[in-house]
């Protein structure tokens, strides 16, 4: 076997950082750059970490075909949020042309693997004939007006505090209910304090753990049309063929993990 390339190795090495473990997020990774679709920024889901699994895809006229695609093969799908936008720092300074307009794939933790997988395959089927719904037709008609928006007109807007983009949501109001549910007796240490003396009444107490079974948990793996809890994806599963890392390195990669989160996770 030929050795590989170093800058195919090297952005081997980057896709395995930047999945985070997630196997799936790791096969889009690789899909992105097999079809020159850039990314910018991305989080695999952390079982102990507050924060919804994503992936974020420079918008142009290479990736439109395969956005409308990966569109199609997410838009039955419950409990995500994709985000168009014009780029820019916090200064309003917009950023460079290559990297201005920008879309971002929000799951959760509980069908992350999904999601992830799904998008891959809207990818791999971006030649196959793509038949939108109304709402996601709209949708992707929105990240086309904003990709043949000019700089200057983006600009303008940026000054004037005019929102650029869109969005699209599926969550659910069940999602959203346990969600906040989860928030108030993670945040309140008085409620968790009365809930030892008080429970919950027993219907719905019963309801938040039918609830807690169903979304918390960090997806393992992801099998169309069947989805199972199964253990977590090691760092070591992603084809070793291709990519070998030893303990001292992933822990400094764990490490560059963490500040990457710390600083918003932009790459």
């Amino acid at each position: 076997m030929e050795n590989m390339p170093i800058s195919i190795e090297k952005e081997n090495q980057n896709y395995l950082r930047w999945c985070e473990g997630n196997k799936y997020l790791y096969d889009l990774l690789c899909s992105c750059g097999k079809n020159n679709i850039t990314t910018f920024a991305s989080c695999g889901g952390h079982e102990d970490w507050y924060n919804r699994p994503y992936l974020g895809i420079i918008i142009d006229t290479n990736s439109l075909p395969f956005i409308k695609s990966m569109l199609s093969q997410l838009q039955d799908m419950e409990n995500i949020t994709i985000i168009s936008s014009a780029r820019h720092s916090g200064d309003k300074k917009l950023f460079e042309e290559a990297e201005l307009r920008g879309l971002i794939f929000y799951a959760h933790n509980y069908n992350c693997c999904e999601m992830f997988y799904k998008m891959k395959k809207g990818i791999e089927s971006k030649d196959n004939k793509v038949e939108l719904n109304i709402h996601m037709r709209r949708f992707y008609d929105s990240i086309e007006r904003l990709n043949q928006t000019s700089r200057t007109k983006l600009q303008d807007d940026i000054d004037n505090e005019i929102v650029i983009g869109s969005t699209i949501s599926s969550d659910t109001q069940e999602l959203i209910d346990y969600e906040n549910s989860r928030k108030l007796i993670r945040n309140s240490k008085f409620l968790r304090f009365f809930r030892k003396l008080l429970p919950f009444q027993k219907a719905r107490e019963k309801r938040y753990e039918e609830l807690e079974q169903k979304y918390n948990f960090l997806q393992k793996e992801y099998i169309e049309d069947k989805v199972k809890k199964l253990h977590q994806y090691k760092i070591e599963n992603v084809d070793s063929e291709r990519i070998q890392i030893n303990d001292k390195q992933l822990k400094n990669e764990e490490l560059l993990d963490k500040q990457s989160r710390e600083s918003g996770l932009e790459r």
